[in-house]
Order: C-alpha cells, then sequence, then structure tokens
C-alpha cells in the first residue's frame, strides 16, 4: 500500500469506525473499496477533480454507468456515507 493509500484509507476509517477499506492506484486516481454496515460502496479519489462515490450492486450486474454521487472532497463524501445510516 502506498503512503497515498494509507492516507486515505486511515481518514476513511476514522470518518467511519467500523468500515473495512481495500485501496489500489490507477494513475492519478486512489480507488477504495468501502464496507460499512453491511453495504459496499466504490470511492474514486482523485485529488484534483473530488471524489466520485457509488454504492455497489451485490447482483452480480455490470453497471458502467458512473458515479451516483460527486463531492469536492473526501470529508464530504464520507459525511454523506455516515447521514446514510444516521
Amino acid at each position: 500500500m502506498t503512503n497515498e493509500q494509507l492516507e486515505y484509507a486511515s481518514v476513511i476509517v476514522a470518518g467511519l469506525p467500523g468500515a473495512t477499506v481495500r485501496t489500489t492506484n490507477s494513475g492519478v486516481c486512489v480507488w477504495a473499496d468501502i464496507t460499512f454496515n453491511g453495504q459496499v460502496f466504490v470511492m474514486q479519489i482523485t485529488p484534483d477533480d473530488g471524489v466520485g462515490l457509488s454504492k455497489q450492486d451485490l447482483s452480480g450486474e455490470t453497471d458502467l454507468s458512473g458515479h451516483e454521487r460527486e463531492f469536492s472532497n473526501l470529508a464530504e463524501a464520507i459525511n454523506y456515507i455516515k447521514n446514510l445510516f444516521a
């Protein structure tokens, strides 16, 4: 895990206690697969462009329609996920 991946994963887990996070790099993006409260989210973190967030479809069907939500930073995305379970 790169320092950047570790930093993002640490911020996500701090904001979503109990979450499990797996990160991968792809060019300038860091992708994070997040499992929180029985739901799975996919987050694309791009430092200059913001954060894309999608709830993963566990039906097995491929969905290439893009992210469901966009945020200007990681904190906004984390707060959105937390509010889903408030």
